[in-house]
This record gives structure tokens, sequence and C-alpha cells, in this order.
């Protein structure tokens, strides 16, 4: 059989059975193409998911050896002598991700060798430099995106020799790389200088913890927690535009690693030299320079809750003043965290930050953590009322077609089986009660064209998009349903919104100390693991549901978890000044 990796036709063949290394070929919108052929589609390697729990323990050490080693070579390049921890803060969010996802591609390409019946496969060649990100946040970009996909694949398929390929031309055009070209237009230019400035005019001794993408849902918060700890509010942290200029393939080959004891260790060392973000190497100096006269250059403490990931002039900031003695603070973003089996992100938010404010919960055997009032939650605190005349609010995930982060939920071709278990929900369904419900869905799609699927379903008509804000939308709804282990049910529970949960198990593994308190969630029939239960449910309550959620049981089981979870404490603005307030005096 012929295999095709990706979704991009330009490397299928018409008249060969054909093996599809996964859903994420077949996109919805092209299936009277798909349909056509004679094929077979191989089955996602990760659907064991305590095999996905196993390799990501076993990925955890391979991150590990991997950052000492490019840690010392980027040093050397950089005629540098860099600490392991500021490395770890610059690089690690792309070294983790890059390995978990290298992992997955490969995993596919040896299951396409294992069933022993690809006879060929085409291979798109493309121009090198157009495939190597200029920072973290197009690498993020590229790996879901069919055409990098497609590249790595070929790469791998390369390098394990395992069936034959033949190599096509890209006739697409090539991006073209020139000396300091900036992606940013001229209005994101006129806010970049504007906000730079605002930023160079507080003077460092007036802003001792410098708070960068906090997280805070207001800025009013961020500015009364500001002024409350003596100091003139800093809101708006400086943008650093990443320059993209041309890969330096000499100094790349530097990056080459010898040793390997895998034929996965030996593809990293391989495929490692030519996707390293340039803001790594060929562009570090200068990011170096431009944070240097952008950010405070001196501080007590950095608050962040998600620059820690994408902002790579953030990070090389960051990791430069931990050097000099100031102290990193994370807060946490979202949900999941806390909960989940396993969570790469908060791994390594919990490594590098001196202090780790959570939502409420502990891990045992790491101290730095430290249950604080939740930012993004501490203005939902019981501000919200349901409409009995309103909707009921289907919630849904977002998830990418591509395997891209390694934690408990649903990944690549998963989401189908995500997407399978709403429509059996809604099947189940009253007629009274879908005439009053809605679907909100997330975006982006990702590629898995959610609003036609449920079109040819049955269900197009109740279908509704983004463009209202969730919690207002909720204003007028009388009751949501969530469908993730995510963020959307912890600002409901502190809105003590009427909210019933539903997701399959199989997909939101749950961590032992969490576990109790989502079985009370479970008993009450706030949480539910099949469309049945969740149904038969809802037949009983949809007239009223704020008279099933006041009910005592229900309200002490959630109360309870958002305790442990969705912490807002009754004072937050004094817990959090009780907390900062020595960084600032001493």
């Amino acid at each position: 059989m012929f295999l095709i990796t990706t979704a991009d036709e330009r490397s299928w063949k018409e008249d060969e059975k054909v093996m599809f290394l996964g859903e994420w070929c077949k996109i919805y919108s092209r299936r009277h193409k798909w349909k056509k052929y004679e094929y077979n589609t191989i089955p996602y390697h990760w659907s064991d998911r305590k095999r996905f729990f196993q390799e990501h323990t076993i990925l955890t050490t391979i991150y590990e050896k991997y950052l000492i080693e490019l840690s010392s070579k980027l040093n050397k390049i950089h005629n540098t002598n860099y600490s392991t921890r500021y490395w770890r803060i610059v690089i690690g969010p792309w070294l983790r991700h890059f390995i978990d996802v290298i992992f997955d591609r490969y995993s596919s390409i040896k299951s396409a060798i294992n069933c022993e019946c690809i006879t060929n496969t085409w291979i798109i060649s493309r121009d090198e430099e157009y495939l190597v990100p200029k920072d973290f946040e197009q690498f993020y970009s590229n790996i879901i995106n069919d055409s990098w996909n497609h590249h790595i694949y070929g790469e791998i398929i390369k390098l394990t020799n395992g069936f034959n390929y033949s190599i096509k031309k890209d006739n697409v055009p090539s991006k073209r790389m020139s000396l300091n070209v900036s992606d940013f237009n001229i209005i994101k230019s006129i806010k970049t200088l504007l906000l730079n400035n605002y930023s160079n005019l507080i003077p460092d001794r007036l802003n001792k913890i410098v708070f960068v993408s906090s997280y805070f849902s207001h800025k009013r918060d961020l500015m009364k927690l500001q002024i409350s700890l003596n100091q003139i509010p800093y809101l708006f942290s400086p943008i650093i535009e990443i320059p993209n200029i041309p890969a330096n393939f000499r100094i790349r080959n530097q990056l080459m690693i010898d040793s390997y004891s895998t034929e996965f260790e030996h593809i990293l060392n391989k495929i490692i030299p030519h996707q390293l973000p340039k803001s790594y190497l060929e562009t570090f100096t200068a990011i170096q320079l431009n944070v240097d006269k952008r950010f405070p250059k001196k501080a007590k403490e950095i608050f962040t809750a998600n620059a820690y990931s994408h902002d790579d002039g953030f990070k090389i900031w960051a990791g430069g003043l931990t050097k000099i003695g100031t102290k990193l603070l994370i807060g946490q973003h979202g949900g999941n965290l806390g909960t989940a089996l396993w969570e790469q992100r908060e791994d390594h938010q919990i490594a590098i930050s001196d202090k780790y404010y959570s939502w409420g919960w502990d891990r045992q055997n790491c101290s730095n953590i430290k249950p604080m009032p939740a930012t993004k939650l501490v203005h939902l605190k019981n501000n919200m009322r349901s409409q009995n005349f309103g909707p009921i609010l289907i919630t849904l995930a977002s998830f990418p077609r591509y395997f891209y982060c390694s934690f408990s939920m649903p990944v690549a071709s998963q989401a189908l089986d995500c997407y399978s278990q709403q429509v059996d929900l809604l099947n189940m369904l009253d007629q009274n009660i879908l005439k009053i419900t809605k679907i909100r869905l997330n975006t982006p799609d990702h590629g898995w064209e959610l609003k036609e699927r449920f079109s040819a379903d049955g269900f197009g008509n109740i279908v509704e998009g983004t463009d209202i804000k969730l919690l207002d939308r909720l204003k007028k709804c009388r009751l949501c349903i969530a469908t993730q282990n995510a963020t959307v049910f912890l600002e409901t529970f502190t809105a003590n919104f009427p909210t019933i949960i539903i997701w399959n198990p199989e997909y939101y593994e749950i961590r032992d100390s969490a576990k109790g308190y989502f079985y009370e969630l479970e008993k009450v029939g706030i949480l539910h693991y099949t469309p049945k239960s969740a149904s038969i449910l809802l037949n009983k309550i949809y007239n009223n549901p704020m008279k099933w959620w006041k009910q005592d049981m229900i309200q002490r089981a959630k109360n309870r978890f958002c305790e442990r979870y969705a912490y807002v404490g009754e004072n937050w603005m004094a817990e959090w000044r009780g907390e900062l307030s020595p960084f600032v005096e001493g």
C-alpha cells in the first residue's frame, strides 16, 4: 500500500491502495476524494493510554539529557557560561515540546513500518531555510501544520529507511528571508513603540516586582494590587520583536550530538540542528540587547502566568535576571494543572520557578508550590445568575489534528472520539431539550471541521461560534455543559453557575490526590462519564437547573472542589498583598 502521511494532497497517489498514517490526513470536507480510495488507516499508537503515560516518563528522562547537552553546546557557540537552569528557562518549553512531538511522529512511522504492507510514499522536497522557525511561537504554529509535519515525517522515513520513498519537488515558492525582516505590520509596530516607551518610564526602584502576562482577568485588579504594594502600575510589558534572518547552517552543525543509545535519539540528533528556533541561535544576541533596552534592568521578583512559554524575549530577559538573584514567580494560568495524572507544562513551570502559585492544590515533594487566590477567577466569585428561560450551552474543546503536548487530555485522532460522545449525548436528549440547546464551538477548529460534522449528523441548526465571550454568553443561559478538564468549569464553579461536566475518563486521567474530589462531583451528579448518565439528569432538571444546583449536597461538593482547585478566598487582595509585600519591603 502507498503511505499518505498528511492532508497535503500533493503527496497523495491515486492509482494504488493507500494507507493513511492517521485521521489527521482525512479532512472532512475532502471526504468526496479520500472515500473513493481503497484505504486503511493505521491505528494511533497512543490509543493505548498506559503506553502514553509510560513513554511520557521515558521522554522526561530524554529531555533532561538533551537539555544538558544543548546547554553546553549553546554556551560554547555564544561564548557564555550560563547554568542549566538558565537554558531550562530559555529553551526548555521548546525542547520538551519538540522531543515529544518528534517521538510521536517517529512512533507513527514505526507503526507504518511494522504493518509490513507499505510499498512506497512520496516526500515533497522543501527549502531547508523555509522550515527553520524564527522563535518558539512560530515553532508552535508549525507543529500543527500539514506542511511542516509532512517534512518531519519525510525526514524520519529517510532516517529509518523502513520502506521505499520518492522525492517530489515542491512547486510552491518558499517565503524569502532577508536580514532583519520583521513580521510585524505598521499598527503592531506603533503599539510596540508606545508600550516600550511606557515601560521605560517606570524607574526600577518603583517596580521591584515586575508583572508580565500575570493572567489577572481585569487590568484594574492588577492595578489595585500594584498600588497596594506601593508600586507604579506596570500594566503593559514590552513587546520584543524577533527578527527573522537566514539560518546559519555552518553554526548549526555545531549543535550536532554524536552519541545516542536508541534509533529515536539518532533521529533527534539529526533533526535538532535544523529545527532549533533562530531566537536561541542566530538572533539570540540581538534579542539580549533588545531586552536590555526594553525590560527593567533590575527586579527583586518577576511574576508571570504564561510568558514563560511562548515569549522568547521574556524568557531571555527573565533567565538573565535569575543569574543575579532575581526570583521567578509563576502563577497558575488554567485548568488541568494540579488534577491531571501527567502534565508536562506543569512540570516545567514548577522546575523553573522559585515559587509556583497554584489555585489551591499542592504536590508531594514540591516545596516551592504555594496555594493562592486564582488570579483569573477572583472577579467571578458568585457574580453570575442563570436564566431559566435561556439555552443550555454545551462548550466544546479544540484539539489540533496532530499531537502537540504530553498531558492527560485527548490527543490527535482521540478528538473524534470526544466528538462522537457529544453526538451520542444529543441523540439521547428529549426533543424539548434539543430545542433549547446550543453547541459552542471552540476556536481554532484545526481542520476537524466540527460545524460540518454536526450538520451532517443533524445538529447544524444548534451550532454557534465564539463571537461573544463565553462568560457573557452564559449570562443569558440556564446551564453550562463542560466537556473537558480545563478552565471552563472552574470559572462556572467560581461564579456558582449551574454546570454539568461530561467527558471520557480514558482521555482525562486524574492523579491520585484529586480522585476523591472528582468522585464527589460524580456522586452528586455534576460529573458524568457517559452520555446516557448525563442525558438522564438533563431530562429531569432542564426546566429549572438552578433549583437542582442550589441543593446542599451539590453546593458542598462544588465548594469543596473549588477550595482545592479554584480557590479565590474571602479577600484575594489582602492575601496577595501579604504574600508579595515582603519581596517589596525586603
